[in-house]
């Protein structure tokens, strides 16, 4: 091989030749240095060294003349290569065999029997030195160490009293399951374990650690025995309610439950390190539900004792496993008897037991109010309380539950034979609210409230076909209410005692499985380390949602379910079968002046000057027709009772008899001709003692503040139309009644007069004008149409459900919808209007101008519109009134640019459009 060669090391070409660096002979052709071994002196002392040299021994056969010789019989049993395979086998495990283990269980028994070390063996006679360890001497020796060290002056050792060890193992078990012994008992005083053997120990164990175990297992008893206590009084006590009773029962399924564990355990414990280490879970489980009965002990209704349990699963959110199961399962306990609550309301369960009540009395997020000296007449009017929803049911779905429960109240006292006014039925299967705390649970719920929506959706389109009530749907007695309070209601109620007792016992609520053996097993399954199976909740930990968001994931698929079905049922039959929209337009005709006819016979009444006056004069007949209070043009004042009826008589009754609406609603209407929906009439308004001063004078501006509208909303209309919604179409009428008089005073304002009255007169006209066309087009009648296309939108989706044989498929909307409607709609009135609370300042501002105007044309009438007295007097009406609105027309400015929504720019447009007011500027 050349030098050149080398640069491919990697070449097979001539890889046989020699290297030039070989150190081997020419002619040798081996490519190894041969083995040089001294075989004579392997031979030394070793017999299984080599007879021959290596080189003969190593040495191959001739290929060329070797012949294989003849082979020996392969044919053998089948069974002896088992056979073979299982001596091997055997061989292996007598091998592997522990036969350390053999020899104590063959001679453990045998005292006889001597065992030698490698020590003995090698050398006879040899004696096995002592261990310089103490704990290797035995128990004996450590406690004669112990007593020698506290017998020995200067040292302070305390040596303890030793107690026999299956008497103090025994003791301690006891102990710890709340028991008293010879070792420990209980002081009813103190409520809690004392020792009977002072400084106590096992022997082997040092008083600090003695003592520690027995701390902590007296801990452990001492929880026991309180949980035990708060078990007793809890049943024994009479004002304790459900929630503290599931609690109670919760406990007493938890300590029954870990005593048995530990009972199953009690022939595993031979010392001390055992007993600790079967009571560390129940220990910890023992620390937290005492730490919860502590907690909910100023608890004093079902839904603060679900909120505080609520609250203490999520600090434990992070803890282990088997501990988060055991408080969820408390949860559930404690949290039912306010859910079946929240069912019996919502619809889900039958109403037997329900309570609700009135003011303190109420110990439910329902209460009702009523007037007790009017209950008769009048339906139980529900009220919502907030403070008494737990925290983890959101404000929200605390609405939807108080609305949907109100809706379907509605539906069982005035239409019984619908299909969700007899729920729960068996042919639709309500569900229940449970607690759920994996994504599988969850994804469960959404499936049930599925198929609940679509049973109810068939059960209401059978009974729409048919307009009757369905075979499936049967009648059944009328939900059972306890109502607590003072006074009584009128509700659809029957006496609990004055049923059948067949049918009692028909209609009460099917059973339900009590939680109590799932928190059983529970314990069962955790209480020891050494569990080793779970459950079938072992997914909630590997898969689930935080704490936080189980109520919403477990309650509102259900809740909002049951909410749709309610709300599209209840407000088709408002429009339907009680005439909502009738009496929203009535409304409107009357109380917001939109009837023409109406508005123009009451100015006629009330301010017409060439009207028979109704007032009694000696002598004088009164004329029949055509009768008037004559505001600003009589010199006696208020109106007599009289007078009123007299003036006002026939004019709702006409109106109404002569408007579109009579004649639309003609043939459903079951009563007289002659009776006006909620029976609407004129009435007088209770006043305080200064807006009664304010009203003697005939000539100001509150001098018809008497004066209101009467209208008591049929039922169930009145969950509409509530008080305070009437409340506020009062104040719009007072406030559009005074704007009537303006119109009709500056309409009628004398042209003869010249100079500064002209001119006041034309700029009072243009105000009150402006003003009153701002406030009547734009604040009311604009806002309503509003509304009003709102509920066209409603009536057209629940006809087009109609024809498509749908239900709760394009409505959505419920009665409670259509009251926060219309409640923000006359707010906006109010706003539009400058009714509202917060532009007191701004309105008196403008009652200050109106007043001014009614001055001046009183002014126009009582004296001659000539002489210089007439023209100082208007004089200065005209520049107060000029002041006044050019104020008034910054103000305006101000609150047009402010980031409020308002229309209030387009009466500042309308009073500065002619150039009327722009010397004011």
């Amino acid at each position: 091989m050349e030098i050149r060669d080398l640069d491919d090391p990697f070449t097979s070409i001539g890889l046989w030749r020699p290297s030039i660096f070989s150190i081997l002979k020419p002619e040798s052709s081996e490519l190894f240095t041969p083995l040089e071994l001294d075989i004579p002196s392997i031979k030394i002392q070793n017999p299984y060294a080599p007879h021959i040299s290596l080189e003969d021994d190593l040495k191959l056969p001739d290929l060329e003349t070797f012949e294989f010789g003849p082979l020996e019989d392969l044919s053998a049993p089948e069974g002896s290569a088992i056979s073979s395979v299982s001596e091997d086998q055997t061989s292996k495990d007598e091998y592997e065999e522990d036969i350390w283990g053999l020899a104590i269980q063959k001679d453990s028994a045998k005292e006889d029997v001597k065992y030698h070390t490698w020590e003995s063996f090698l050398k006879p006679g040899f004696v096995e030195p002592r261990s310089p360890y103490v704990s290797e001497a035995g128990a004996g020796a450590f406690d004669a160490t112990l007593q020698s060290w506290a017998e020995q002056k200067g040292k302070p050792v305390d040596a303890g009293n030793v107690i026999e060890s299956t008497t103090l193992v025994n003791s301690l078990f006891a102990l710890g399951l709340g028991r008293s012994s010879v070792i420990f008992g209980y002081d009813v005083k103190k409520k809690t374990f004392i020792q009977r053997i002072k400084g106590g120990r096992m022997s082997g164990c040092s008083v600090e650690s003695s003592q520690g175990i027995i701390a902590d297992m007296t801990t452990c008893g001492t929880m026991v025995a309180r949980l035990r206590d708060f078990v007793e009084r809890t049943y024994a006590s009479r004002s304790s309610f459900p929630g503290r009773v599931a609690l109670a029962n919760a406990v007493s399924s938890v300590l029954s439950a870990l005593e048995m564990q530990l009972s199953e355990h009690r022939t595993q414990i031979h010392s001390l390190l055992h007993l600790q280490q079967a009571y560390s879970r129940p220990r910890r489980i023992l620390s937290e539900l005492y730490e919860v009965v502590q907690l909910m002990r100023t608890a004093t209704s079902n839904e603060e004792m679900a909120a505080m349990m609520f609250k203490r699963c999520q600090h434990c959110e992070q803890e282990p496993d088997w501990l988060r199961f055991i408080l969820l399962e408390v949860l559930k306990r404690v949290s039912s008897p306010w859910l079946e609550l929240v069912e019996q309301w919502v619809g889900f369960r039958p109403d037997i037991g329900f309570t609700f009540g009135h003011g303190e009395q109420g110990n439910s997020f329902v209460g009702w109010e009523n007037d007790e000296k009017d209950t008769s007449t009048r339906e139980v009017e529900y009220i919502f309380r907030p403070e008494r929803v737990p925290e983890f049911i959101s404000p929200e779905d605390g609405q939807m539950m108080y609305e949907v429960g109100r809706s379907l109240r509605f539906l069982r006292s005035h239409h019984p034979d619908h299909p969700i006014s007899q729920q729960p039925h068996e042919s639709v299967g309500a569900p229940s609210l449970q607690w759920k705390f994996s994504w599988r649970d969850v994804d469960d719920v959404v499936k049930k409230a599925e198929a609940y929506e679509r049973s109810l959706k068939d059960a209401l389109n059978q009974w729409s076909q048919q307009g009757e009530q369905p075979a499936s749907f049967q009648a059944e007695p009328k939900s059972l209410v306890n109502i607590k309070g003072k006074g009584k209601a009128t509700m659809d109620a029957v006496d609990f005692l004055q049923l059948e007792p067949i049918q009692t016992f028909e209609h009460l609520p099917p059973p339900v499985a009590s939680p109590s053996d799932e928190l059983y097993g529970l314990i069962v399954s955790h209480a020891q380390e050494d569990a080793s199976s779970l459950d079938s909740t072992s997914d909630t930990v590997t898969f689930a949602p935080p704490i936080s968001l189980a109520s919403l994931l477990s309650f509102t698929p259900l809740l909002a379910t049951q909410a749709r079905l309610v709300n599209a049922a209840s407000i088709r039959l408002f429009f339907r079968a009680h005439s909502l929209r009738t009496h929203l337009d009535l409304q409107r005709s009357f109380h917001l002046f939109r009837d023409g006819v109406f508005a123009a016979r009451l100015t006629s009444a009330l301010f017409d000057p060439e009207a028979s006056t109704t007032e009694h004069r000696r002598g004088v007949l009164r004329a029949a027709t055509n009768m008037g209070l004559k505001v600003g043009a009589r010199s006696t004042w208020p109106p007599a009772s009289s007078e009123l009826r007299l003036a006002l008589m026939g004019i709702l009754g006409d109106c109404y008899q002569a408007s579109p609406l009579f004649r639309a609603t003609r043939s459903s209407r079951t009563t007289a001709e002659s009776d006006l929906p909620g029976n609407f009439s004129f009435a007088v308004r209770n006043l305080s003692d200064a807006e009664a001063e304010k009203v003697l004078d005939p000539h100001s501006l509150y001098a018809l503040d008497f004066l209101r509208l009467q209208y008591a909303p049929p039922s169930p209309l009145g969950t509409v139309l509530t008080p305070v919604i009437l409340d506020k179409l009062d104040v719009l009428f007072k406030f559009l009644l005074r704007l009537a008089r303006l119109q009709f005073v500056v309409a009628h304002l004398p042209r003869h007069v010249r100079g500064r009255a002209a001119q006041f007169r034309i700029q009072a006209h243009h105000f009150v004008t402006r003003t009153g066309s701002y406030f009547v087009d734009t604040g009311v009648a604009e806002t309503w149409d509003g509304f009003a296309a709102w509920l066209g939108g409603v009536e057209s989706a629940l006809r087009a459900e109609d024809e498509s044989g749908e239900v709760a498929e394009r409505v959505s909307e419920g009665i409670e919808d259509v009251r926060r409607r219309l409640e923000l709609c006359l707010d906006r009135m109010l706003f539009a209007c400058l009714l509202r609370q917060r532009q007191r300042q701004v309105m008196q501002l403008l009652e200050d101008i109106y007043a001014s105007v009614l001055r001046f044309a009183q002014a126009c009438n009582e004296t001659e519109a000539v002489g210089k007295v007439f023209e100082e007097r208007i004089g200065a009406l005209h520049g107060e009134f000029e002041g006044r609105v050019g104020l008034f027309l910054e103000v305006c400015r101000g609150l047009g640019a402010s980031a409020e929504e308002n229309t209030v720019e387009r009466l500042v447009l309308a009073l500065e459009m002619n150039g009327v007011y722009v010397p004011l500027r």
